[in-house]
């Protein structure tokens, strides 16, 4: 009698690449995000809610550098020990210098509108934003740096889409200025989140490492969704520039922002390379 295969061992043959089963938990999560989304694209005050939506993500894009450093040192920490923290060193090293000065971008792109710069950064961030990079911190040096991956992956996986930009531009009746970083989101991103496949599947993952990474995506997933869902319509600035800035369609809302009192430094975002729309 001829013994048949041992359990469990045509799973192992066909077992899903690594990136394959990063994407599936992300497809499963999807619907958290897409609410929250729409939300914000469906609320009648859009003008306030996206430049709320673009000071939250200044908020969130100026802990991007940071953490990848963080999760560099760590990972050149621990390359005797586990050979995937080599490349995840060497891939953090090349994404900071794609994600560098986003968030001065950012700040460039409010002041478009007569939001200052100063206003802006002395914002609190809310719990939500600081739960969501915070854990990336305690994972990183507590547990392994490549629970980031799981963060970038859902910051520079959900881009939008030229056409909804220009919607969206045209329904806030906001100038294109103030899209320019966003813009280039949606172009770097696709490309950002195939780089971050492809290491996925280059290196050998242990059952620890996909924990890391899925659990890390999750809960980005519910605290992104917490942090958007947590928005509320800014106001018309005040001061100068205000009526210029916002048009006739400006509400109030829950803070207003005072107006810029110096000129806006140009960038030329066309010569830069870029992120995800959040990731950051």
């Amino acid at each position: 009698m001829t013994a048949g295969p041992r359990p469990g061992s045509a799973r192992r043959q066909a077992q899903a690449p690594n990136s394959a089963v990063l994407r599936t938990k992300l497809t499963l999560a999807r619907g958290r995000l897409r609410s929250a989304v729409e939300r914000i694209w469906r609320h009648p005050d859009l003008t306030g809610m996206f430049l709320a939506y673009l000071v939250e993500t200044h908020q969130i894009v100026r802990a991007s550098v940071p953490l990848m450093r963080a999760a560099r040192r760590r990972s050149l920490a621990m390359a005797g020990a586990d050979p995937v923290c080599a490349p995840l060193a060497r891939y953090f090293a090349r994404h900071i210098s794609q994600e560098r000065d986003h968030d001065q971008w950012t700040l460039d792109d409010l002041e478009a509108v007569g939001i200052a710069r100063a206003w802006v950064i002395g914002q609190m961030p809310p719990p939500e934003v600081a739960a969501m990079v915070g854990s990336q911190y305690y994972w990183i040096d507590h547990h392994h740096p490549i629970s980031l991956l799981g963060y970038i992956a859902v910051l520079e996986g959900y881009s939008s889409s030229t056409e909804m930009v220009e919607k969206l531009r045209a329904a806030s009746g906001l100038p294109r200025a103030v899209f320019r970083t966003y813009e280039l989101h949606v172009r770097e991103d696709p490309g950002h989140s195939q780089d971050l496949y492809a290491l996925l599947d280059s290196m050998s993952l242990s059952r620890r490492h996909h924990q890391a990474i899925g659990l890390s995506a999750l809960h980005t997933v519910q605290q992104l969704g917490a942090c958007l869902d947590g928005l509320e319509p800014m106001a018309r600035p005040t001061g100068q520039n205000s009526s210029r800035s916002f048009g006739e369609s400006g509400k109030r809302g829950r803070r207003a922002a005072p107006a810029r009192s110096t000129r806006r430094r140009d960038h030329d975002t066309s010569a830069s390379s870029g992120t995800t729309g959040r990731g950051r």
